[in-house]
């Protein structure tokens, strides 16, 4: 999986989709906008059903629900990995 710069600091989500899609950040922010949603919708700031729902485009399955997780390392699915992935950028 290919790590992605958010280009906008509150694009996280954006970030997110694109990573997992193995899209660019400003293909997927495009995309975004035509569905009427940008790194500014504070929505995606806490709230994971936007993101969710945008990866059905990708043809990516999402749960319908949020999945919790209790404690670092025990992400479920391509979050792990995610997490793992963002933290290798930290400090530099």
């Amino acid at each position: 999986m290919k790590a992605i710069v958010q280009e906008e600091q509150t694009g996280c989500g954006l970030a997110c989709v694109a990573m997992l899609a193995g899209a660019s950040y400003q293909a997927v922010r495009e995309a975004a906008a035509g569905l009427g949603i940008t790194a500014g919708d504070e929505a995606l700031w806490s709230d994971t059903a936007k993101v969710r729902h945008f990866l059905a485009p990708y043809d990516i399955a999402a749960a319908p629900e949020e999945t919790p997780f209790t404690a670092p390392g025990a992400e479920p699915g391509p979050g792990r990995q995610g997490a793992a992935t963002i933290g290798e950028g930290q400090g530099k």
